[in-house]
Protein backbone atom coordinates (compact mmCIF):
# COMPACT_ATOMS: atom_id res chain seq x y z
CA UNK A 1 0.00 0.00 0.00
CA UNK A 2 1.41 3.37 -1.12
CA UNK A 3 0.93 6.35 1.26
CA UNK A 4 3.71 9.02 -0.38
CA UNK A 5 4.73 8.11 -3.38
CA UNK A 6 7.37 10.73 -2.43
CA UNK A 7 8.17 8.90 0.63
CA UNK A 8 11.40 6.45 0.92
CA UNK A 9 12.32 4.23 -1.11
CA UNK A 10 11.06 -0.15 -0.48
CA UNK A 11 12.40 -3.16 -1.10
CA UNK A 12 9.25 -3.98 -3.43
CA UNK A 13 11.04 -0.84 -5.89
CA UNK A 14 8.08 1.58 -5.08
CA UNK A 15 8.20 4.65 -3.14
CA UNK A 16 6.81 5.18 0.24
CA UNK A 17 4.74 1.77 0.79
CA UNK A 18 3.55 1.19 4.23
CA UNK A 19 6.37 -1.19 4.46
CA UNK A 20 9.09 1.59 4.16
CA UNK A 21 7.70 2.74 7.24
CA UNK A 22 6.77 0.27 9.17
CA UNK A 23 8.77 -3.03 8.82
CA UNK A 24 11.24 -3.51 11.85
CA UNK A 25 13.89 -2.50 9.02
CA UNK A 26 12.56 0.74 8.76
CA UNK A 27 11.87 1.89 12.17
CA UNK A 28 14.96 0.12 13.95
CA UNK A 29 17.39 2.87 12.49
CA UNK A 30 15.07 5.41 13.08
CA UNK A 31 14.94 5.06 17.03
CA UNK A 32 18.19 4.20 17.04
CA UNK A 33 18.72 0.60 17.60
CA UNK A 34 19.37 -2.59 15.76
CA UNK A 35 16.60 -4.51 13.50
CA UNK A 36 17.70 -7.99 15.49
CA UNK A 37 17.51 -5.94 18.50
CA UNK A 38 13.68 -4.83 17.76
CA UNK A 39 13.01 -8.24 16.56
CA UNK A 40 14.03 -10.06 19.86
CA UNK A 41 13.02 -7.68 22.62
CA UNK A 42 10.99 -9.40 25.39
CA UNK A 43 7.20 -8.36 26.36
CA UNK A 44 6.69 -4.52 27.28
CA UNK A 45 10.63 -4.28 26.67
CA UNK A 46 10.39 -1.97 23.75
CA UNK A 47 7.62 0.50 25.30
CA UNK A 48 10.08 0.80 28.15
CA UNK A 49 13.27 2.03 25.66
CA UNK A 50 14.93 5.76 26.47
CA UNK A 51 14.13 7.41 23.11
CA UNK A 52 14.98 10.70 22.15
CA UNK A 53 12.73 13.41 21.27
CA UNK A 54 13.24 12.98 17.77
CA UNK A 55 13.08 9.01 17.48
CA UNK A 56 10.08 9.50 19.62
CA UNK A 57 8.52 12.00 16.82
CA UNK A 58 9.51 9.36 13.65
CA UNK A 59 7.86 6.76 16.10
CA UNK A 60 4.62 8.23 16.75
CA UNK A 61 4.49 9.66 12.51
CA UNK A 62 5.01 6.10 11.56
CA UNK A 63 2.62 4.24 14.04
CA UNK A 64 0.20 7.31 12.35
CA UNK A 65 0.87 5.98 9.47
CA UNK A 66 -0.30 2.49 10.57
CA UNK A 67 -3.11 3.73 11.39
CA UNK A 68 -3.46 5.29 8.16
CA UNK A 69 -3.73 2.37 6.71
CA UNK A 70 -5.48 0.05 8.72
CA UNK A 71 -8.61 2.69 8.52
CA UNK A 72 -8.28 2.98 4.85
CA UNK A 73 -8.30 -0.69 4.44
CA UNK A 74 -11.52 -0.92 6.73
CA UNK A 75 -13.12 1.27 4.69
CA UNK A 76 -12.62 -0.85 1.32
CA UNK A 77 -13.50 -4.12 3.66
CA UNK A 78 -15.28 -3.42 6.88
CA UNK A 79 -14.72 -5.62 9.55
CA UNK A 80 -15.53 -4.86 13.69
CA UNK A 81 -12.55 -6.64 14.53
CA UNK A 82 -8.59 -6.22 14.14
CA UNK A 83 -5.37 -7.30 15.62
CA UNK A 84 -2.09 -5.48 15.28
CA UNK A 85 0.55 -7.50 16.58
CA UNK A 86 4.51 -7.61 16.55
CA UNK A 87 6.78 -4.57 17.16
CA UNK A 88 3.84 -2.08 17.07
CA UNK A 89 1.75 -4.05 19.34
CA UNK A 90 5.17 -3.69 22.14
CA UNK A 91 5.15 -0.20 22.76
CA UNK A 92 2.41 0.18 24.99
CA UNK A 93 -0.35 2.57 25.05
CA UNK A 94 1.62 5.92 24.02
CA UNK A 95 1.97 3.58 20.73
CA UNK A 96 -1.29 2.39 20.21
CA UNK A 97 -2.81 5.90 20.83
CA UNK A 98 -1.03 6.85 17.45
CA UNK A 99 -2.37 3.88 15.67
CA UNK A 100 -5.56 4.93 16.94
CA UNK A 101 -5.09 8.60 15.97
CA UNK A 102 -4.48 7.28 12.19
CA UNK A 103 -7.27 4.55 12.67
CA UNK A 104 -10.07 7.59 13.29
CA UNK A 105 -8.20 10.07 10.42
CA UNK A 106 -9.01 7.60 7.96
CA UNK A 107 -11.90 5.55 8.68
CA UNK A 108 -15.55 6.13 8.17
CA UNK A 109 -17.24 6.35 11.59
CA UNK A 110 -13.86 6.46 13.25
CA UNK A 111 -12.06 4.20 15.39
CA UNK A 112 -14.59 2.99 18.10
CA UNK A 113 -16.53 1.48 15.10
CA UNK A 114 -13.73 -1.75 15.27
CA UNK A 115 -12.77 -3.30 18.41
CA UNK A 116 -8.93 -3.26 17.82
CA UNK A 117 -6.83 -5.39 20.00
CA UNK A 118 -3.05 -5.73 20.23
CA UNK A 119 -1.45 -8.71 20.88
CA UNK A 120 2.70 -8.81 22.33
CA UNK A 121 4.98 -10.30 19.89
CA UNK A 122 6.01 -13.80 20.02
CA UNK A 123 9.28 -14.07 17.52
CA UNK A 124 8.62 -16.02 14.84
CA UNK A 125 4.88 -16.84 15.89
CA UNK A 126 2.91 -14.16 14.38
CA UNK A 127 2.22 -15.24 10.89
CA UNK A 128 1.38 -18.42 12.08
CA UNK A 129 -1.42 -17.13 14.97
CA UNK A 130 -2.59 -14.20 12.75
CA UNK A 131 -3.53 -16.82 10.07
CA UNK A 132 -5.02 -19.15 12.51
CA UNK A 133 -7.61 -16.32 14.29
CA UNK A 134 -8.44 -15.32 10.69
CA UNK A 135 -9.35 -19.10 9.76
CA UNK A 136 -11.07 -18.99 12.84
CA UNK A 137 -12.87 -15.79 12.45
CA UNK A 138 -14.31 -16.96 8.52
CA UNK A 139 -14.93 -20.29 9.54
CA UNK A 140 -16.85 -19.11 12.67
CA UNK A 141 -18.48 -16.89 10.66
CA UNK A 142 -20.22 -19.21 8.49
CA UNK A 143 -17.01 -19.05 5.40
CA UNK A 144 -18.58 -20.16 2.30
CA UNK A 145 -21.58 -22.24 2.84
CA UNK A 146 -21.40 -25.42 0.24
CA UNK A 147 -24.75 -24.98 -0.87
CA UNK A 148 -24.59 -21.32 -1.96
CA UNK A 149 -21.50 -21.96 -3.93
CA UNK A 150 -22.85 -25.21 -5.16
CA UNK A 151 -24.84 -23.70 -8.02
CA UNK A 152 -21.73 -21.37 -8.94
CA UNK A 153 -19.75 -23.90 -10.21
CA UNK A 154 -19.39 -24.93 -13.51
CA UNK A 155 -18.63 -28.13 -15.77
CA UNK A 156 -17.78 -26.46 -19.03
CA UNK A 157 -14.15 -27.30 -18.99
CA UNK A 158 -13.80 -30.72 -17.75
CA UNK A 159 -12.95 -33.33 -19.93
CA UNK A 160 -13.95 -37.28 -19.72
Amino acid sequence: MVLNPRGPRCRCGHFGCLEAYVSTAAVAPAIGIREQDLLTMGEGRAGRLKLSTRARGDLAMRLGRLGLAIGNALNLMPVRRVMVAGWPAEFGDEAHAGILGGIEGSLFGGASAVNITFSNAELGREPAAGIALATYAYLHRGAMQPEALAGEITTDNLTE
